[in-house]
């Protein structure tokens, strides 16, 4: 009877040591990930601005981990005026490593431009920098689970 206690006890604080240790990963992975997202125009033309964005994520953790395509949102003075296209495929962070997502494309449509967008336009034809604020979304696999991540960056864009 004692030695099945006992056995139960062990199985109970290794169970509960474990799942401290996958939590505190997590958090540590969540935290220490970095997004640096580099932003150009790629073309100007009747149909609106299209944007090309270069995402690099960094993970200067141990654990390696699998992330979503990025989704992002392209946001000027406050309202949102282009996003790029929801693609379902995974990328995979090594541990002290980092992987890149080139050429995600934003289109800001024309009547985007000509109601909220004015500004940015005549900014880009007169060769002037429009500082905008990109939202990023994507979703964090670690292990058996899955954390939704967003982050906030301002972008400078030039012609």
């Amino acid at each position: 009877m004692n030695v099945t206690k006992l056995l139960m006890g062990v199985g109970l604080g290794v169970g509960a040591y474990a799942g401290i240790n996958y939590i505190r990963k997590m958090n540590s992975t969540n935290q220490n990930l970095e997004i640096i997202p580099t932003a150009q125009i790629h073309k100007v033309n009747l149909l609106g601005l299209f944007i090309r964005m270069d995402i690099r994520f960094k993970n200067p953790d141990g654990g390696t981990f699998k992330i979503k395509y990025p989704f992002v949102k392209i946001q000027f003075e406050g309202e949102t005026i282009g996003t790029s296209q929801a693609i379902d495929k995974d990328i995979s962070i090594p541990p002290y490593g980092e992987a890149v997502v080139n050429g995600i494309m934003i289109e800001i449509p024309i009547t985007n431009i000509l109601t909220t967008g004015y500004k940015i336009y005549k900014n880009i034809i007169n060769n002037k920098s429009v500082k905008m604020t990109a939202l990023t979304h994507t979703t964090l696999k670690v292990g058996f689970q899955t954390v939704p991540y967003d982050v906030k960056n301002e972008i400078t864009l030039k012609k």
